[in-house]
């Protein structure tokens, strides 16, 4: 058999009869929005059944009689062709009707095991010239169909040109309940604002030092009179922020000293908002002192709480951080490298 191309839709002719048995799997049926489809995959065309004597496809060659209904197997290999997979729970077929004998007779083809359908495949009429029909049927569990033959007998060329298999979900294809759900946990997760410390405005004379392309570098050993080594940064509220909810503000630092603690602490916070007064003052909130390991970075994170004006899209935040004296007994600069702001 041919290799195979998998693809979504799959366009069978303009004579097409689709034969489901009970709960069958509505092949093509384009008004459904949601549940299970079965994805088509083309083969080269195989000859699976030739009823005529001495043909090629030994399976059986003679004529459907009246009433007779016939199965054949189609997973596996049967007449001349393989490798129809196991999974293949419907085929898209080419069949030809060839010297029907009684006017009137009809063929149905449908999955063996479910009841015989009300309804008709093929309606050879005798005399006619052989034209092949498109036909979709599905197959029993154990990979077999059924042809029914009203009256008469009729010959009978079925050729396989593709089957269909069960929609997996695999990575390629998704329901809409599971986007609907990678949707909604997308929403409840945090955003985030970067900020890049080598551009962030530096204050306490010069005790702050830019450290291009490595980071921000806030230097220690300070006495408390000494001025303290300051940064301030801005940034507009993204429009999709939470209407007053709080934002977090985390930075990345690292100290190359060990035995010492490091006090780095928010600062103020500016709000502005058109048409509305400025929200000033030393509002956020940080964890107090943080243990400095040598080398290896730390996280220091404040909350921008909603007060007074509030937090809201559109609005100017101005935020400024420094390293205190007090507590700090760290002689080594730290250098920062990563800010960024977290909102919801």
């Amino acid at each position: 058999m041919s290799s195979l191309i998998r693809t979504r839709w799959a366009a069978i002719g303009a004579a097409i009869a689709v034969t489901l048995g009970a709960g069958g799997l509505g092949i093509a049926n384009a008004a459904l929005g949601s549940g299970e489809r079965a994805v088509f995959v083309p083969i080269t065309p195989c000859r699976v059944l030739d009823t005529r004597a001495g043909s090629a496809v030994a399976t059986r060659q003679t004529p459907l009689g009246a009433g007779e209904t016939y199965t054949q197997n189609a997973h596996g290999n049967n007449g001349l062709c393989s490798g129809i997979p196991t999974d293949a729970t419907a085929l898209s077929l080419n069949v030809t009707a060839i010297n029907a004998t009684v006017a009137g007779t009809y063929l149905t083809f449908w999955p063996t095991g479910a009841p015989l359908p009300d309804a008709s495949s093929l309606n050879p009429v005798p005399g006619q010239p052989p034209t092949p029909n498109a036909v979709v049927t599905d197959v029993s569990t154990g990979g077999q169909f059924n042809i029914f033959n009203f009256s008469g007998t009729v010959n009978l060329l079925v050729d396989i040109n593709g089957y269909y298999v069960d929609h997996n979900h695999d990575d390629r294809y998704y329901t809409k309940a599971e986007i609907d759900a990678a949707a909604a946990q997308d929403a409840a997760q945090d955003k985030w604002i970067s900020i890049d410390p080598l551009v962030v405005h530096v204050g306490g004379g010069a005790s702050a030092v830019v450290s291009s392309p490595i980071g921000l570098d806030l230097p220690g050993g300070r006495g408390a009179s000494d001025p303290a080594p300051q940064f301030e940064f801005g940034f507009t509220v993204p429009p999709d922020q939470t209407v007053n909810a709080p934002m977090t503000v985390e930075i990345l630092w690292s100290i190359n000293e060990s035995a010492c603690t490091v006090n780095l602490r928010p600062n103020f916070s500016l709000i502005t908002r058109r048409g509305s007064v400025s929200q000033f003052g030393n509002t956020m909130t940080a964890s107090d002192l943080v243990p400095a390991a040598p080398n290896t970075t730390v996280r220091t994170t404040a909350t921008v709480p909603a007060v007074g004006i509030g937090l809201a899209p559109g609005d100017g935040v101005l935020l400024g951080f420094y390293r205190a004296s007090f507590g700090d007994s760290c002689n080594q600069p730290i250098r920062i490298t990563g800010i960024r702001v977290v909102y919801t």
